[in-house]
């Protein structure tokens, strides 16, 4: 993997020259990973631990921030993504007393020379009224108008949230989270903020029970477009949710390369459920759920000559396939 940076945290950084090669179709199919239920899981984590250790209960702020992060994470993790760049997952001390964490870090990057491509800083993201108009602030830098640009798009494209820029004064608030400790070490960064600001900022009511949930899940959706795009992450079906590691020995595919049929032979203690092929650009092209016990024959004279996926769902998991038509 290439020495080239992305921050993601209460921040996101990725570090290289970008270009963008996740399909518009690809990227769609692993949006739909996001779980706004491990989104509150997290953030109720979180609050019980912060809890302990203080009066402020913190749910919005800044665990939703945090749980947006956890869950970039968890994407990542499950579905054993490839970023072609680096990215950095990181939480910074001591924001509120003068950026101080997020100040260290940045410089010693830039003391480092280290190419950072982008900086994504989610701070309070969980404070949205069901019944009003669905708005997040994107703070910007001067820096960084064409990740600003990104960021809108991304709302525009996958979410349901307007995005919302502020001009002059309203932008002033950009000086106060750890964001503007990489736009003064002339690093590019990104920064949302919740549109409709918590009535319960550092008060013991800051609790779960006041977060939208589906709308942290929608900024989570506009943070995982930018991190596949700058980060390059590739998606194909050979990626697979809980993935049958130890099955795959026991589903023999044959033969391959193949002209006009496949097999797929099982023994008796995999079951499978069905069985889906898609081509290289992650499109399905055919979901055989008529499964015979054994042995089960697709044939592929509607398939152009080229490199095809299979993935089988097991009783046991998900079993993938690189399949090849001559």
């Amino acid at each position: 993997m290439k020495k080239m940076l992305i921050i993601l945290s209460i921040c996101l950084l990725t570090t290289g020259m970008a270009s963008a090669q996740t399909s518009d179709e690809n990227l769609r199919n692993i949006l739909n990973f996001i779980n706004k239920d491990s989104l509150k899981r997290t953030v109720q984590d979180l609050q019980n631990f912060e809890s302990r250790l203080c009066t402020k209960s913190g749910a919005d702020d800044n665990a939703t921030g945090c749980a947006i992060m956890i869950e970039m994470v968890r994407i990542i993790y499950e579905n054993n993504l490839k970023p072609y760049y680096n990215i950095d997952f990181m939480g910074y001390d001591a924001e509120e007393i003068g950026l101080l964490g997020s100040y260290y870090d940045a410089q010693k990057r830039k003391a480092a020379n280290e190419n950072v491509i982008v900086m994504l800083n989610n701070d309070m993201v969980g404070t949205q009224p069901k019944d009003t108009e669905w708005k997040v602030t994107l703070r910007w830098y001067e820096n960084s108008l064409d990740v600003r640009e990104k960021a809108e798009q991304a709302l525009i494209n996958y979410t349901t949230v307007i995005p919302y820029i502020p001009n002059g004064n309203e932008n002033e608030g950009r000086r106060n989270s750890d964001s503007w400790s990489y736009y003064c070490n002339n690093f590019k960064a990104n920064f949302a903020i919740e549109h409709t600001f918590s009535p319960n900022y550092h008060s013991v009511n800051d609790l779960i029970e006041y977060l939208n949930f589906e709308y942290c899940q929608e900024i989570a959706r506009m943070n995982f477009v930018l991190l596949a795009d700058y980060s390059a992450i590739v998606f194909t079906p050979e990626v697979a949710v809980n993935e049958a590691k130890n099955e795959a020995h026991r589903i023999n595919v044959f033969p391959n390369p193949a002209t006009e049929v496949i097999r797929v032979h099982n023994d008796n203690a995999i079951k499978i459920h069905q069985i889906d092929m898609y081509d290289m650009s992650g499109r399905l092209i055919e979901s055989i759920r008529n499964i015979m016990s054994q042995q089960n024959v697709i044939s592929l004279n509607t398939y152009k000559s080229g490199i095809y996926f299979m993935r089988i769902h097991t009783n046991n998991g998900i079993v993938n396939k690189k399949i090849i038509k001559q």
